[in-house]
């Protein structure tokens, strides 16, 4: 698959604004994938090519990319590039945040006595 014209990633960075060039890179390639804009498998432009034509450093274009990495909307692939992620797209969840049990459910396998045979439990029965 050929690598996307960077011209249609649509990035418009401010260099007056105070957030960080690599900030701005990272949130519109994240809206481009969210939005759809940017499909699952497309490979995004290499470090040189964006910077050259954002007229930022590498080391911008790699943090922003790196950013997406972490957050599992892209898959950098070494000399191969670095792609978007498949279903990358999914967003957030339409029931929303997934809530976590409330504390005393956490601990409530605590109270009850070990099973037989358990990883890590002796058997109290062997010890005087």
């Amino acid at each position: 698959m050929p690598s996307l014209p960077p011209e249609t990633l649509d990035i418009a960075l401010s260099r007056t604004a105070k957030v960080p060039l690599s900030t701005q890179i990272h949130a519109a390639l994240r809206d481009a994938i969210r939005e759809g804009r940017l499909a699952g498998g497309a490979r995004l432009p290499s470090w040189r090519d964006l910077a050259a034509q954002l007229g930022v450093s590498r080391g911008t274009v790699r943090d922003a990319y790196e950013r997406l990495i972490d957050e599992q909307l892209a898959v950098g692939l070494g000399a191969a590039g670095t792609r978007v992620a498949e279903g990358a797209m999914a967003g957030p969840s339409p029931d929303g945040p997934v809530q976590a049990p409330s504390f005393p459910e956490l601990f409530s396998n605590f109270e009850r006595t070990p099973l037989p045979f358990q990883m890590g439990v002796p058997a109290q029965d062997a010890f005087p």
